[in-house]
């Protein structure tokens, strides 16, 4: 930092749990494919618009 610096320690550790990981994992994967089909179907929407505005 600009105005010292800072010593970091640590504490504890937590494991983690495999089983949740996995299913949040999962879910997260298909949320994100999602939202990527939808940028992308967006994305093509308004180039279709704006390729017919050009057109006209």
């Amino acid at each position: 930092m600009p105005s010292g610096f800072y010593i970091i320690k640590l504490k504890a550790r937590t494991p983690i749990d495999e089983k949740k990981f996995e299913s949040e994992k999962q879910e997260f994967s298909q949320k994100r494919l999602f939202e990527k089909k939808q940028y992308y179907f967006i994305k093509f929407i308004k180039d279709c618009r704006q390729s017919a505005s050009l057109k006209s």
